[in-house]
Protein backbone atom coordinates (compact mmCIF):
# COMPACT_ATOMS: atom_id res chain seq x y z
CA UNK A 1 0.00 0.00 0.00
CA UNK A 2 0.80 3.45 -0.04
CA UNK A 3 2.17 3.24 3.66
CA UNK A 4 4.80 1.08 2.57
CA UNK A 5 6.04 2.93 -0.21
CA UNK A 6 5.82 6.08 1.66
CA UNK A 7 8.18 4.46 4.47
CA UNK A 8 11.03 3.19 2.19
CA UNK A 9 12.01 6.43 1.06
CA UNK A 10 14.76 7.80 3.63
CA UNK A 11 13.58 11.15 3.84
CA UNK A 12 10.28 10.10 4.72
CA UNK A 13 11.36 7.49 6.88
CA UNK A 14 12.28 9.92 9.70
CA UNK A 15 8.32 10.26 9.59
CA UNK A 16 6.10 9.29 12.27
CA UNK A 17 3.63 6.48 12.10
CA UNK A 18 1.13 9.16 11.71
CA UNK A 19 2.50 11.24 9.38
CA UNK A 20 3.24 8.15 6.94
CA UNK A 21 -0.62 7.51 7.21
CA UNK A 22 -1.45 10.92 6.46
CA UNK A 23 0.86 10.72 3.57
CA UNK A 24 -0.54 7.30 2.48
CA UNK A 25 -3.90 8.86 2.13
CA UNK A 26 -3.44 11.71 0.12
CA UNK A 27 0.02 10.23 -2.33
CA UNK A 28 -0.91 8.60 -5.79
CA UNK A 29 0.86 6.43 -7.47
CA UNK A 30 1.55 6.82 -11.47
CA UNK A 31 2.88 4.05 -13.87
CA UNK A 32 5.23 5.74 -16.62
CA UNK A 33 6.22 4.14 -19.49
CA UNK A 34 9.78 3.90 -20.86
CA UNK A 35 10.50 7.50 -22.54
CA UNK A 36 7.23 9.17 -21.40
CA UNK A 37 7.36 12.09 -19.51
CA UNK A 38 6.75 11.68 -15.51
CA UNK A 39 7.19 16.40 -15.25
CA UNK A 40 7.30 18.64 -18.07
CA UNK A 41 9.27 21.95 -18.31
CA UNK A 42 6.79 25.42 -16.70
CA UNK A 43 4.25 22.87 -14.87
CA UNK A 44 3.26 24.46 -11.68
CA UNK A 45 5.16 22.24 -8.67
CA UNK A 46 1.92 21.15 -6.88
CA UNK A 47 4.10 18.54 -4.85
CA UNK A 48 6.90 16.40 -4.97
CA UNK A 49 7.85 13.00 -6.40
CA UNK A 50 9.41 9.89 -5.24
CA UNK A 51 10.63 7.58 -7.68
CA UNK A 52 9.52 4.18 -6.29
CA UNK A 53 10.50 2.58 -9.17
CA UNK A 54 13.21 2.27 -12.57
CA UNK A 55 15.18 5.53 -13.81
CA UNK A 56 14.19 8.60 -14.41
CA UNK A 57 16.60 11.60 -16.22
CA UNK A 58 16.25 15.24 -15.18
CA UNK A 59 16.57 17.59 -18.28
CA UNK A 60 16.48 21.29 -18.82
CA UNK A 61 15.29 22.23 -22.68
CA UNK A 62 16.16 25.67 -24.03
CA UNK A 63 13.96 28.01 -26.15
CA UNK A 64 14.75 25.90 -29.26
CA UNK A 65 13.90 22.65 -28.11
CA UNK A 66 17.21 20.96 -27.22
CA UNK A 67 17.62 19.27 -24.34
CA UNK A 68 20.73 18.41 -21.78
CA UNK A 69 20.45 15.98 -19.27
CA UNK A 70 21.61 17.12 -15.78
CA UNK A 71 21.11 13.93 -14.33
CA UNK A 72 19.54 10.55 -13.79
CA UNK A 73 17.46 9.62 -10.48
CA UNK A 74 17.37 6.21 -9.16
CA UNK A 75 14.81 4.13 -7.50
CA UNK A 76 13.57 5.77 -3.96
CA UNK A 77 14.71 9.26 -5.20
CA UNK A 78 12.67 12.01 -4.13
CA UNK A 79 12.67 15.17 -6.47
CA UNK A 80 10.75 18.13 -7.20
CA UNK A 81 11.13 19.19 -3.63
CA UNK A 82 12.11 22.81 -4.13
CA UNK A 83 8.67 23.17 -5.78
CA UNK A 84 6.96 22.61 -2.12
CA UNK A 85 8.69 25.67 -0.78
CA UNK A 86 7.34 28.27 -3.25
CA UNK A 87 4.92 29.00 -5.88
CA UNK A 88 7.59 28.00 -8.47
CA UNK A 89 7.10 26.18 -11.76
CA UNK A 90 8.94 22.99 -12.99
CA UNK A 91 12.45 24.39 -14.91
CA UNK A 92 13.63 21.08 -15.86
CA UNK A 93 11.44 17.73 -17.16
CA UNK A 94 12.07 14.55 -15.82
CA UNK A 95 11.93 11.68 -18.38
CA UNK A 96 11.45 7.51 -17.93
CA UNK A 97 14.50 6.00 -18.67
CA UNK A 98 12.83 2.67 -18.31
CA UNK A 99 9.21 1.77 -16.96
CA UNK A 100 9.02 4.20 -13.87
CA UNK A 101 6.59 4.02 -10.92
CA UNK A 102 6.28 7.51 -8.85
CA UNK A 103 4.70 8.91 -6.27
CA UNK A 104 3.38 12.00 -6.07
CA UNK A 105 3.07 13.66 -2.42
CA UNK A 106 0.59 16.94 -2.85
CA UNK A 107 3.12 19.59 -1.00
CA UNK A 108 0.27 20.81 1.15
CA UNK A 109 0.60 17.83 2.97
CA UNK A 110 4.13 16.96 3.17
CA UNK A 111 4.52 20.56 4.63
CA UNK A 112 2.41 19.63 7.11
CA UNK A 113 4.22 16.43 7.78
CA UNK A 114 7.91 17.76 8.00
CA UNK A 115 6.63 20.45 10.41
CA UNK A 116 8.22 20.20 13.60
CA UNK A 117 10.38 17.27 12.38
CA UNK A 118 13.61 19.08 12.22
CA UNK A 119 15.36 15.94 11.01
CA UNK A 120 13.46 15.63 8.00
CA UNK A 121 13.53 18.86 6.98
CA UNK A 122 17.52 18.94 7.41
CA UNK A 123 17.99 15.74 5.26
CA UNK A 124 15.15 17.43 2.71
CA UNK A 125 17.85 20.50 2.76
CA UNK A 126 20.80 18.59 2.34
CA UNK A 127 19.42 16.46 -0.64
CA UNK A 128 18.59 19.54 -2.19
CA UNK A 129 21.80 21.18 -1.75
CA UNK A 130 23.81 18.39 -2.49
CA UNK A 131 21.38 18.76 -6.26
CA UNK A 132 22.62 22.03 -5.93
CA UNK A 133 26.06 21.84 -5.76
CA UNK A 134 26.24 19.08 -8.58
CA UNK A 135 24.50 21.21 -11.03
CA UNK A 136 26.55 24.34 -10.40
CA UNK A 137 29.75 21.97 -10.88
CA UNK A 138 28.60 20.62 -13.85
CA UNK A 139 27.43 24.38 -15.18
CA UNK A 140 30.88 25.41 -13.88
CA UNK A 141 32.68 23.03 -15.89
CA UNK A 142 30.77 23.82 -19.40
CA UNK A 143 32.56 27.20 -19.17
CA UNK A 144 36.15 26.23 -18.69
CA UNK A 145 36.20 23.52 -20.63
CA UNK A 146 36.97 23.45 -24.83
CA UNK A 147 33.90 22.56 -26.85
CA UNK A 148 35.64 18.92 -27.80
CA UNK A 149 35.98 18.02 -24.47
CA UNK A 150 32.42 19.04 -23.31
CA UNK A 151 31.08 17.05 -26.23
CA UNK A 152 33.21 14.45 -25.27
CA UNK A 153 31.91 14.49 -21.49
CA UNK A 154 27.97 14.88 -22.74
CA UNK A 155 28.58 12.00 -24.73
CA UNK A 156 29.72 9.93 -22.22
CA UNK A 157 27.47 10.85 -20.06
CA UNK A 158 24.86 10.00 -22.28
CA UNK A 159 26.54 6.53 -22.75
CA UNK A 160 26.61 5.57 -19.39
CA UNK A 161 23.31 7.05 -18.18
CA UNK A 162 21.16 5.75 -21.01
CA UNK A 163 22.84 1.87 -20.41
CA UNK A 164 20.69 -0.11 -18.83
CA UNK A 165 21.34 -4.18 -18.87
CA UNK A 166 18.27 -4.95 -18.46
CA UNK A 167 17.47 -3.78 -21.91
CA UNK A 168 20.23 -5.70 -23.69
Amino acid sequence: GGAGAVGNVSLLALLGDAQVERLARVCRRRRHKRASTIVNVGETAGGLYVLLAGRARVVFEDVGGKQVSLGVLETNEVFGEMGTFDESEWVTGVTALTACETLYIPKRAFLECIEGNFAAAILMLRATLARLRKANRKIASLGVLDVYTRVARLLVEMFLTSFDPALN
